[in-house]
């Protein structure tokens, strides 16, 4: 089976201010972090009894990065400003998968994939699983996997607009390395006359070159046009590297058949991560470590083609670094004895990512219909996001208010900081039409 594929990713955002050219300050602002692989693939199936097979194949991809390209516009000049680290990357890999059934009740499946990072660093890794039915409702199974990646994706520690970066592994970055084992159990039964399905997985995960931010630095050094003033350094440098462990577990409980069908699904997760120049070296939570997750789905066939669905998912907050205090700049007048406090903000963080977020949670619904487009199968589906408008976090900022004046004396006014939570998504209808072919 042969396979070619094209896939692009743009992260861009443009602002336009009304400040005057005598203000000093650009009049347009736009920044754009773009991402492009393209591929070829081919993979081989032999089929040597009913009871084994393998399957051997080989790809080739070609990544190219522009983490980050800014244009700023003053008056009628415009500069543009680049991150110097635009670049293409290959990989060659190669893999292959054996299967075999030693009985109806007991089968294998082992596998090899060496990963080429062309100029940078190959690895050997290895895959393992091995699944159990000892009759026809149940079933365990145990897998071992070990993947490596040399793209990184670098996300804010803490406050502020997260622009996510990607940055691909070179000298001074290794490819992230992962170890994950998985446990599982699923069962099939009935209930009052109904046909359910429950499974159980419980998984660790290891990780090594783990990516992060330097404390001090964040995408602002890629969005911000003052940070390519100095030459001298680049992204590798405001990065450092780390491991992170993760583990947890899951149910899930489905019905599959009938005119409803849906699933409950809980998950209680735990990532944390330990990096040698971060937190004084001692482990934290991982930006992705979000305790409980909870999500349940249904779906009810109003007939062959009317479709009503509805799912409703929480998830408890992620971590966040915020300072545990915020000095404001300012001088006072010794001569009138006023003093004035600007809004230049110097915060003086806590331990990294000790806060959470606020928790997330909304409601989604749709109908659809199933349609015939020029003699082709397809789906016209109506829908509503969020339903009940609920507010959740995007991102938290730093702000402050005014409180009263100190005294009628003097011109001294008295700042109250602020965490402000910013949610960026409202109630959103949505119309979608697919079409198979």
């Amino acid at each position: 089976m042969f396979q070619a594929g094209y896939s692009n990713y743009e992260n861009r955002y443009y602002s336009l201010s009304d400040y005057g050219e005598s203000d000093g300050r650009f009049e347009e602002y736009e920044f754009k972090s773009t991402m492009y692989d393209f591929f070829i693939r081919d993979i081989a199936t032999f089929q040597f009894s009913e009871k084994s097979e393998l399957e051997v194949g080989g790809e080739f991809i070609l990544h190219h990065f522009a983490p980050s390209k800014i244009e700023v516009t003053i008056a009628d000049s415009t500069y543009s400003f680049l991150s110097g680290q635009n670049r293409q990357a290959n990989e060659l890999n190669f893999f292959g998968d054996y299967f075999y059934a030693f009985n109806e009740k007991l089968n294998l499946k082992a596998g090899l994939r060496y990963s080429n990072y062309l100029g940078i660093k190959s690895f050997v890794e290895p895959r393992l699983q091995v699944k159990y039915m000892p009759d026809k409702t149940q079933a365990f199974s145990f897998s071992y996997n070990r993947v490596s990646q040399a793209m990184h994706l670098l996300t804010n520690p803490g406050l502020g607009f997260s622009t996510d970066i990607w940055l691909f592994s070179n000298e001074q970055i290794k490819p992230a390395v992962g170890n994950q084992f998985s446990l599982s159990w699923s069962k099939e039964f009935r209930f009052l006359n109904i046909p359910l399905s429950f499974s159980a997985d419980a998984y660790y995960k290891s990780t090594i070159n783990a990516l992060e931010y330097r404390d001090g630095f964040s995408s602002n050094y890629f969005t911000s046009s003052n940070s390519f003033q100095d030459s001298t350094l680049t992204p590798y440098d405001i990065t450092t590297s780390g491991q992170t462990d993760s583990y947890g577990i899951e149910f899930l409980l489905e019905k599959k058949e009938g005119r409803l069908t849906g699933w409950l699904s809980y998950t209680l997760a735990k990532s944390v991560s330990l990096f040698p120049e971060l937190n004084k070296g001692i482990g934290f939570p991982s930006k992705y470590d979000r305790r409980h997750a909870f999500s349940i789905s249904a779906s009810y066939a109003l007939n062959k083609k009317y479709q009503l669905s509805a799912n409703w998912n929480y998830g408890s907050g992620l971590p966040l670094t915020i300072a545990r205090y915020i000095y404001f700049s300012g001088f006072f007048d010794m001569e009138t004895g006023s003093s004035k406090i600007s809004s230049f903000q110097v915060p003086v963080n806590t331990d990294r990512n000790s806060y959470r977020m606020k928790a997330t949670h909304t409601l989604n619904i749709s109908a659809s219909k199933k349609i015939k487009l020029f003699k082709m199968d397809g789906k016209l589906e109506l829908g509503v996001y969020n339903l009940y408008y609920r507010k959740n976090p995007t991102y938290y900022t730093y702000g402050y208010r005014y409180l009263s004046d100190q005294s009628e004396q003097s011109n001294s006014r008295i700042y109250s900081p602020q965490v402000k939570m910013v949610s960026l998504l409202p109630i959103l209808p949505y119309f979608n039409l697919s079409v198979l072919f």
